[in-house]
């Protein structure tokens, strides 16, 4: 399904979101 996101050029935008939220998320939770 992932795959399936990023093979499609709508879906790249929201995979980068999303990878960008979850950084997010991992910093917030880590520091």
């Amino acid at each position: 399904m992932l795959f399936l996101l990023i093979s499609t050029k709508q879906g790249a935008p929201l995979v980068a979101h999303l990878v960008l939220f979850s950084s997010a998320i991992y910093r917030d939770i880590s520091a």
